[in-house]
C-alpha cells in the first residue's frame, strides 16, 4: 500500500562501529580509534519492577559517562568547563537502539568514541555491552554553547585539541 507523504517514517538505526580508523571516512568523521570504556554496575535504582534497566536510565548513565570522559579521558574537568568557563554542552540529537535488556547486578561496559568534530558540535557513539553482547547503541550530538546567551559557540581550542589527542590515543 502506498504511503502518504505526511506519514512519519522510521529509519533503521545506523550501526555504530567501534573499529579502527577507516581511510574512506569523510574528513571530520573518524571511526573510533580510541574508546573511553568504563564498567558500570546495574543497580536497583536503574531498574523497573522487572529488574531490568528502565530505558531512560541509559540516558543518565551515558550522560554520566560523557562527564567522566571530560574528566578522565580529556583531562578537562566537566564541572570546570560548565561552571567556571560557562560553556554548556547540551545534547541536540540522540538516536538510540535498545537491543537486549540489562539486569540488576550485572556489570556492563559503557563505551564512548568520537564520530566527528564540527565547528561547535561533537558527534559521539556510545555503547553499553555485557561481555560480547551489545545491549544499547546510541549516537549523540552535543554542542558547545555560551551559558550567557544559550547560543552555539565554536569549540574552544583546548577542548578541540584534547578531543583530537584522545582520537589519536594520546590521552
Amino acid at each position: 500500500r502506498a504511503r502518504s507523504s505526511s506519514a512519519p517514517r522510521c529509519r533503521a538505526p545506523r550501526r555504530v562501529s567501534f573499529s579502527a580508523p577507516d581511510s574512506r571516512a569523510r574528513e571530520g568523521r573518524q571511526r573510533h580509534a580510541t574508546i573511553f570504556d568504563r564498567e558500570q554496575l546495574i543497580r536497583f535504582s536503574h531498574c523497573d519492577p522487572a529488574a531490568i534497566v528502565f530505558f531512560p536510565r541509559y540516558f543518565v548513565m551515558f550522560n554520566n559517562h560523557v562527564e567522566d570522559w571530560f574528566d578522565d579521558g580529556l583531562k578537562l574537568g566537566y564541572a570546570n568547563v560548565v561552571t567556571e568557563r560557562r560553556i554548556g554542552l547540551p545534547t541536540v540529537s540522540v538516536q538510540c537502539n535498545f537491543q537486549r535488556p540489562s539486569r540488576m547486578g550485572e556489570r556492563v561496559s559503557l563505551r564512548l568514541g568520537v564520530e566527528r568534530i564540527g565547528r561547535s558540535s561533537i558527534g559521539l557513539a556510545l555503547e553499553c555491552r555485557h561481555g560480547d553482547e551489545v545491549r544499547v547503541r546510541m549516537q549523540q550530538v552535543i554542542v558547545t554553547t555560551s551559558l550567557e546567551d544559550g547560543k552555539a559557540v565554536p569549540i574552544a581550542d583546548d577542548i578541540r585539541a584534547a578531543i583530537s589527542a584522545f582520537q589519536q590515543g594520546a590521552h
